[in-house]
């Protein structure tokens, strides 16, 4: 089941920081790791924590977010993918996760379908045009 946040915060460098500080003190993965070029399974996940932080409750498009991590829109949209995949089959994934979240005053939970997150993609690189989607 996919977890959506429900509420946002104003992406500021203080709220950025907050959620680098907690991401580093749940997953032990400081900031320059999670912004180096590094493929090591610690760094992605704490990596995938921020691009749904930054996709969610900061509201950021794909470009700002992958602009925020040192990665292309591409980037986010994949773990965007692999956090869906990671929070159905990864107890310990999910678990930190879903502290992040608490940590970060985010207590409000609501199950979002997968239909719906593909077709928000969709629409999303549709109106942006960065990705041309058809319609089969």
């Amino acid at each position: 089941m996919e977890i959506k946040i429900t509420e946002s915060r104003p992406a500021s460098p203080l709220n950025i920081e907050l959620m680098f500080s907690t991401i580093e003190a749940i997953t032990g993965t400081t900031k320059k790791e999670i912004l180096s070029s590094s493929r090591k399974r610690k760094c992605v996940v704490a990596r995938t924590y921020c691009a749904i932080l930054l996709r969610d409750m900061f509201k950021m498009t794909f470009v700002e977010a992958g602009q925020m991590l040192n990665r292309n829109h591409a980037s986010i949209i994949h773990a965007l993918k692999a956090h869906k995949t990671d929070m159905k089959h990864d107890p310990t994934y999910s678990w930190r996760f879903k502290e992040v979240v608490s940590i970060m005053g985010l207590n409000h939970y609501t199950p979002l379908p997968y239909e719906d997150i593909t077709r928000r993609i969709s629409e999303n690189m549709r109106r942006t045009s960065v990705i041309k989607v058809s319609d089969k």
